[in-house]
Order: structure tokens, then sequence, then C-alpha cells
């Protein structure tokens, strides 16, 4: 009896990895597995392959299979052309790009410190409109809480101001 149920359990497995295809997708030039290329099976369920280029078939009850990868021509399969477990595509030599090497120099970080003078000019001649009330609410602030740090950059404000010369700078 435990033989009869080995032998049971031997042939139902056999039958289902006999079902279960692993199919491996190869590079036509280079016969080198593909990786990412996105199979589609009767425009429902998709699968991918993984880093060896394989993925697995649970069924040839497909109509058509359809593998798809951006640097490769897509390709539709039928289960008769299906011989054997590798599918080969080929490059699409429109879309493959060879290496790209850009050259160029650093450049110097931005000053967000410094107010060049166009900058100093247009601050003086923007003319705001209405009462502002979040800049009367910010003074009272200031008024009742004084910072040493806040005073020492104010300071070094109004002395940029200064240094720019806005008194001359032409109002609008």
């Amino acid at each position: 009896m435990k033989t009869f149920f080995l032998l049971l359990l031997t042939t139902a497995l056999s039958l289902t990895a006999a079902a279960n295809d692993t199919l491996v997708v190869i590079n036509a030039e280079t016969q080198e597995p593909l990786r990412d290329v996105n199979v589609y099976i009767d425009h429902k369920q998709s699968i991918g392959t993984n880093i060896e280029g394989k993925f697995l078939l649970f069924h040839r009850n497909f109509k058509e299979l359809r593998l798809a990868h951006p640097n490769f021509l897509s390709r539709i399969l039928y289960p008769e052309d299906i011989k054997n477990d590798t599918i080969i595509m080929l490059p699409n030599e429109r879309i493959m790009l060879s290496e790209v090497v850009v050259y160029g120099e650093k450049k110097k970080p931005l000053s967000i410190n410094v107010m060049t003078k166009t900058d100093a000019q247009l601050l003086a001649a923007y003319k705001r409109g209405g009462y502002d009330f979040l800049r009367a609410a910010q003074k009272l602030y200031y008024k009742f809480f004084p910072s040493k740090d806040r005073e020492k950059r104010q300071k070094k404000y109004l002395e940029t101001l200064e240094k720019f010369d806005l008194k001359s700078a032409p109002l609008k």
C-alpha cells in the first residue's frame, strides 16, 4: 500500500513538473541571457524574466506569447513556435545606445547670502500692496522675544544694504 502511494505521488509530481516549462530568453548577438524581459501571455498575464533570463511557463494552453524589452524587437510566439527551452531576441538597432561620456568642469557653488547690485535695486524698487499682517506679527514677536543671534544677522544685512547704497537706487 505504501509503495502504491509513493508511486502515485511520484507520478503526480512528474506530471506537474512536465506541465511547467522553464524557458530562457537570450540575445541573438551575444548568446547571453536577457533579464527584465516582459512576457505577456494572451495579453492578460505578465511575467518578467529573472537575472538568468528565465521565466516559468505554467502551461502551453495559450494562443499568443508576446516578449517585449526596450532594447530589443518585440516578438510574438505561438505554442507551435516553441520547440525547445530557448527563445532568441534580436537587438533593436534604432534604440541601442553606445557609451555616453560627459565632460565638464565643476562649477563653484553659488552663495545665497550675497546680494548683487541688481538684486538690491530690484528689492528697493519693489512695492508691496496692502497691510502686511504677518510682518506686523513678526515685529511684535521680535520686540517681546529678542535674540542676540537675530540682532547680529540684522546688523550684517543692514551693512550689506549700505554697501550697495540702496538710497541712490531709482524707485519707480
